[in-house]
């Protein structure tokens, strides 16, 4: 969605890197709110969502919603999945791996031959979300990727947390324009 950031977030500079290698770049989404300056602005980023709202019973769920917006657009390839981060603030996180795990088998079943991108969640300025995260969350990911490959599913895995650190995130949540 590029929350946090003046230009977009990383799909603006994403868009030009892969056009100027001579990809076909065709964003897909029900959204289009966007700041900056995106030629596509399709997206599929809500913000303030959680996995599922078992477990964040105040937020709307993708693992819910999915079916839907799958039917409503156009047959994604490569399918980019940062979610959790809101999870942290929910009366279960602790057993979040496991609502990922249905949602990524969820997209899997839409879309079978999409390359899913997955990562870890960005560090947190908030310590108990930083505690969440660092011991219910990132150690458990690989793990959860290696178990969507063995069923079959196109699961890669971006280890962001590693990546960027709290300098990084503008807010101390979402990644400023350098980040």
């Amino acid at each position: 969605y590029g929350s946090g950031s003046s230009n977009g977030g990383y799909r603006a500079p994403l868009y030009t890197l892969l056009t100027n290698a001579n990809y076909a770049v065709d964003y897909v989404g029900t959204q289009t709110g966007n700041p900056g300056p995106l030629l596509d602005k399709d997206h599929e980023g809500h913000g303030g969502w959680c996995i599922s709202s078992v477990g964040n019973a105040s937020r709307s769920g993708l693992y819910e919603n999915i079916y839907g917006w799958f039917s409503s657009i156009l047959d994604p390839h490569i399918i980019l999945l940062h979610i959790g981060t809101n999870d942290s603030t929910g009366s279960d996180f602790q057993h979040s791996i496991d609502r990922w795990s249905l949602l990524v088998d969820r997209i899997a079943e839409c879309e079978p031959s999409a390359d899913i991108i997955v990562t870890t969640i960005l560090n947190r300025s908030t310590a108990a979300n930083e505690f969440l995260i660092t011991n219910y969350f990132n150690p458990y990911i690989t793990n959860a990727v290696l178990a969507q490959v063995a069923k079959g599913h196109k699961v890669h895995l971006l280890d962001m947390s590693s990546k960027l650190t709290l300098s990084d995130l503008g807010d101390g949540l979402h990644p400023s324009d350098a980040g």
